[in-house]
Protein backbone atom coordinates (compact mmCIF):
# COMPACT_ATOMS: atom_id res chain seq x y z
CA UNK A 1 0.00 0.00 0.00
CA UNK A 2 2.96 2.58 1.01
CA UNK A 3 4.21 1.75 -2.04
CA UNK A 4 1.00 2.72 -4.29
CA UNK A 5 1.04 5.79 -2.31
CA UNK A 6 4.65 7.25 -3.10
CA UNK A 7 4.01 5.74 -6.82
CA UNK A 8 0.32 7.99 -6.61
CA UNK A 9 2.18 10.92 -5.21
CA UNK A 10 5.23 10.55 -7.63
CA UNK A 11 3.35 10.63 -10.40
CA UNK A 12 1.61 13.77 -9.56
CA UNK A 13 4.35 15.56 -8.82
CA UNK A 14 6.32 14.86 -12.20
CA UNK A 15 2.44 15.53 -13.34
CA UNK A 16 2.53 19.33 -11.81
CA UNK A 17 5.68 20.35 -12.75
CA UNK A 18 4.77 18.88 -16.53
CA UNK A 19 1.70 21.16 -16.00
CA UNK A 20 3.75 24.21 -14.75
CA UNK A 21 6.75 24.11 -17.51
CA UNK A 22 4.26 24.06 -20.24
CA UNK A 23 1.93 26.36 -18.96
CA UNK A 24 5.06 29.10 -18.13
CA UNK A 25 5.66 27.87 -21.99
CA UNK A 26 2.46 28.70 -23.51
CA UNK A 27 2.35 32.23 -21.80
CA UNK A 28 5.70 32.79 -23.08
CA UNK A 29 5.19 32.26 -26.45
CA UNK A 30 1.76 33.84 -26.44
CA UNK A 31 2.83 36.98 -24.32
CA UNK A 32 5.66 37.18 -27.34
CA UNK A 33 3.79 36.55 -30.58
CA UNK A 34 1.45 39.42 -28.93
CA UNK A 35 4.09 41.61 -28.26
CA UNK A 36 5.91 40.95 -32.11
CA UNK A 37 2.13 41.83 -33.19
CA UNK A 38 1.47 44.63 -31.32
CA UNK A 39 5.29 46.33 -32.46
CA UNK A 40 3.94 45.82 -36.12
CA UNK A 41 0.55 47.72 -35.31
CA UNK A 42 -1.61 44.19 -35.85
CA UNK A 43 -2.71 43.35 -32.39
CA UNK A 44 -3.40 45.01 -28.89
CA UNK A 45 -4.48 43.15 -25.93
CA UNK A 46 -4.64 44.70 -22.27
CA UNK A 47 -4.20 41.06 -20.06
CA UNK A 48 -3.24 37.47 -20.27
CA UNK A 49 -4.36 34.52 -17.60
CA UNK A 50 -3.22 31.49 -17.35
CA UNK A 51 -5.26 28.62 -15.66
CA UNK A 52 -6.73 25.13 -15.82
CA UNK A 53 -4.63 23.25 -13.63
CA UNK A 54 -4.42 20.03 -14.15
CA UNK A 55 -6.28 18.40 -16.75
CA UNK A 56 -6.16 21.47 -19.43
CA UNK A 57 -4.35 25.01 -20.32
CA UNK A 58 -7.23 27.73 -20.35
CA UNK A 59 -5.54 30.82 -21.74
CA UNK A 60 -8.29 33.88 -21.69
CA UNK A 61 -7.17 37.05 -23.75
CA UNK A 62 -9.04 40.18 -22.38
CA UNK A 63 -9.83 43.21 -24.88
CA UNK A 64 -8.06 41.61 -27.40
CA UNK A 65 -7.84 43.43 -31.00
CA UNK A 66 -6.73 42.33 -34.27
CA UNK A 67 -5.94 45.12 -37.10
CA UNK A 68 -4.50 45.89 -40.52
CA UNK A 69 -1.34 47.96 -40.20
CA UNK A 70 -2.82 50.37 -43.40
CA UNK A 71 -5.57 50.89 -40.59
CA UNK A 72 -8.04 49.09 -43.34
CA UNK A 73 -9.95 47.33 -40.68
CA UNK A 74 -9.89 45.99 -37.10
CA UNK A 75 -11.72 43.50 -35.06
CA UNK A 76 -12.21 44.24 -31.23
CA UNK A 77 -13.81 41.98 -28.41
CA UNK A 78 -14.47 41.64 -24.78
CA UNK A 79 -12.33 38.57 -24.43
CA UNK A 80 -10.95 35.13 -26.35
CA UNK A 81 -10.87 31.97 -24.61
CA UNK A 82 -8.55 29.30 -25.23
CA UNK A 83 -9.02 25.84 -24.32
CA UNK A 84 -6.09 22.97 -24.86
CA UNK A 85 -5.86 19.60 -23.04
CA UNK A 86 -3.47 19.22 -21.29
CA UNK A 87 -2.43 15.58 -22.58
CA UNK A 88 -3.22 16.82 -26.24
CA UNK A 89 -1.87 19.92 -26.93
CA UNK A 90 -1.74 20.01 -30.65
CA UNK A 91 -5.48 20.82 -30.48
CA UNK A 92 -7.03 24.23 -29.11
CA UNK A 93 -10.83 25.29 -28.65
CA UNK A 94 -11.12 28.62 -28.71
CA UNK A 95 -14.23 30.69 -27.30
CA UNK A 96 -15.58 33.65 -29.00
CA UNK A 97 -17.98 36.18 -27.26
CA UNK A 98 -21.30 37.11 -28.14
CA UNK A 99 -20.43 40.36 -29.18
CA UNK A 100 -18.12 41.30 -31.48
CA UNK A 101 -17.06 44.36 -33.10
CA UNK A 102 -15.66 45.10 -37.22
CA UNK A 103 -14.32 48.29 -38.07
CA UNK A 104 -13.66 48.53 -42.35
CA UNK A 105 -12.48 51.87 -42.99
CA UNK A 106 -15.08 54.61 -41.81
CA UNK A 107 -17.94 51.39 -41.41
CA UNK A 108 -18.69 50.31 -37.79
CA UNK A 109 -20.41 46.54 -38.34
CA UNK A 110 -21.54 45.08 -35.01
CA UNK A 111 -21.23 41.15 -34.67
CA UNK A 112 -23.55 39.18 -32.49
CA UNK A 113 -23.14 35.54 -32.13
CA UNK A 114 -24.68 32.24 -30.23
CA UNK A 115 -22.52 29.69 -28.55
CA UNK A 116 -19.36 30.61 -31.55
CA UNK A 117 -16.49 28.42 -31.07
CA UNK A 118 -13.51 27.28 -33.01
CA UNK A 119 -11.42 24.56 -32.94
CA UNK A 120 -7.61 24.18 -34.24
CA UNK A 121 -5.34 21.13 -35.51
CA UNK A 122 -1.83 21.89 -35.63
CA UNK A 123 1.50 19.81 -36.08
CA UNK A 124 3.61 19.12 -33.37
CA UNK A 125 6.40 21.19 -34.70
CA UNK A 126 8.16 24.86 -33.54
CA UNK A 127 6.08 26.03 -36.45
CA UNK A 128 3.09 24.66 -34.92
CA UNK A 129 1.85 24.19 -38.88
CA UNK A 130 -2.03 24.39 -39.38
CA UNK A 131 -3.88 20.68 -40.04
CA UNK A 132 -7.25 21.84 -39.21
CA UNK A 133 -9.72 24.38 -38.17
CA UNK A 134 -13.43 25.06 -38.11
CA UNK A 135 -15.27 27.47 -36.58
CA UNK A 136 -19.49 27.24 -36.20
CA UNK A 137 -22.01 29.79 -34.30
CA UNK A 138 -25.43 29.06 -33.85
CA UNK A 139 -27.86 32.69 -34.54
CA UNK A 140 -25.34 34.87 -36.12
CA UNK A 141 -25.79 38.57 -36.93
CA UNK A 142 -23.85 41.31 -38.40
CA UNK A 143 -25.64 45.18 -38.00
CA UNK A 144 -23.87 48.33 -40.01
CA UNK A 145 -23.86 51.53 -38.84
CA UNK A 146 -24.35 52.46 -42.54
CA UNK A 147 -28.16 50.83 -42.68
CA UNK A 148 -27.43 47.45 -44.11
CA UNK A 149 -27.53 43.67 -42.12
CA UNK A 150 -27.50 40.39 -42.03
CA UNK A 151 -28.44 37.28 -40.47
CA UNK A 152 -28.84 33.72 -40.45
CA UNK A 153 -29.31 30.68 -38.32
CA UNK A 154 -26.29 28.81 -38.32
CA UNK A 155 -22.71 29.75 -39.50
CA UNK A 156 -20.00 26.88 -40.45
CA UNK A 157 -16.39 27.95 -41.48
CA UNK A 158 -13.82 25.68 -42.16
CA UNK A 159 -10.01 25.51 -43.86
CA UNK A 160 -8.20 22.17 -44.04
CA UNK A 161 -4.61 21.01 -44.90
CA UNK A 162 -4.16 19.50 -48.49
CA UNK A 163 -0.70 19.32 -49.21
CA UNK A 164 1.80 19.90 -46.71
CA UNK A 165 5.23 20.71 -49.26
CA UNK A 166 2.93 23.96 -50.91
CA UNK A 167 1.21 24.94 -47.97
CA UNK A 168 -2.10 24.35 -50.01
CA UNK A 169 -5.63 24.49 -48.01
CA UNK A 170 -9.63 23.99 -48.68
CA UNK A 171 -11.55 26.61 -47.30
CA UNK A 172 -15.44 26.26 -46.68
CA UNK A 173 -18.08 28.37 -45.88
CA UNK A 174 -21.86 27.27 -45.14
CA UNK A 175 -24.84 29.54 -43.56
CA UNK A 176 -28.62 28.37 -43.04
CA UNK A 177 -31.38 30.91 -42.82
CA UNK A 178 -29.55 33.66 -44.83
CA UNK A 179 -31.42 36.79 -44.28
CA UNK A 180 -30.09 40.19 -46.08
CA UNK A 181 -31.45 43.91 -44.83
CA UNK A 182 -31.16 47.31 -45.89
CA UNK A 183 -29.31 46.72 -49.27
CA UNK A 184 -30.55 48.74 -52.43
CA UNK A 185 -32.66 46.22 -54.63
CA UNK A 186 -30.88 45.70 -57.51
CA UNK A 187 -27.59 44.49 -55.20
CA UNK A 188 -30.42 42.08 -53.58
CA UNK A 189 -31.47 40.84 -56.95
CA UNK A 190 -27.99 39.97 -57.64
CA UNK A 191 -27.24 38.30 -54.37
CA UNK A 192 -30.59 36.01 -55.26
CA UNK A 193 -29.46 35.20 -58.90
CA UNK A 194 -25.98 33.79 -57.68
CA UNK A 195 -27.77 31.66 -54.96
Amino acid sequence: MRVILWLVVGLSVLWGGYWYVSAGALRHGTETALAAMRSQGRADYSAIDLGGFPARFELTVSDPALRDPGGGWTWRAAHVVVHALAYSPGRFIALLPADQTLTVERETIALKTADMRASVSVGLSTALPLQHAEAVSGAVSAQSDLGWSLSGDELRLAIREEDPATFSYRLGAESSGLTLGGFPADVLARAKLAN
